[in-house]
């Protein structure tokens, strides 16, 4: 069997962020090997782009990634029909993955929060089995992943999400 090497070794970066130790997160997914399965990646680098570490994980890419407010990476991943969420320690080692089905065949986790009860909100959306059209899907979770609650708003797809800034007083 021949294969297209250059369609098979194909890499992206879907998010980058400054972290708070002046160093710099690269999450998207890797597609480097003959068997044409994606991965979702991250890479780590200090401040001066040099690479610390450089990690696989499960689902098929990291669509955006955040530093959450104990020092951990928590990211968006997408898998074929859910949404995933995942943390990693500094060290990109594991410390939780969780995944949330969606109630059609198709799912893309588009952006991440934390939120200001030290919980998650994941949006993106999913494909409407009756119209073909997009559907937004909001995601809430604890601190340590585990769903709260989520809502679909018909024929409208989310791609990014944002945490309200509150006013000192």
């Amino acid at each position: 069997m021949e294969y297209d090497l250059c369609y098979l070794q194909d890499d992206a970066a879907n998010s980058v962020i400054q972290t708070s130790d002046g160093g710099y997160l690269l999450a998207g997914y890797t597609n480097s090997s003959i068997e044409a399965s994606r991965s979702t990646w991250l890479v780590k680098t200090d401040a001066s782009g040099i690479i610390e570490w450089n990690q696989t994980y499960a689902g098929s890419t990291a669509s955006s990634a955040i530093e959450s407010s104990d020092g951990g990476i928590v990211f968006a991943v997408q898998y074929p029909d859910a949404f995933g969420l995942t943390e990693t320690d500094q060290s990109g080692q594991l410390l939780f993955n969780q995944t949330y089905a969606a109630t059609t065949s198709s799912a893309t986790a588009e952006s991440v929060i934390q939120s200001t009860d030290e919980g998650y909100a994941m949006v993106g959306w999913t494909v409407n089995s009756e119209t073909g059209g997009h559907d937004g899907w909001l995601v809430k979770t604890d601190s340590s992943g585990n769903e709260l609650w989520n809502q679909t708003y018909d024929g409208a797809g989310i791609y990014s999400i944002a945490e309200r800034l509150m006013e000192a007083t």
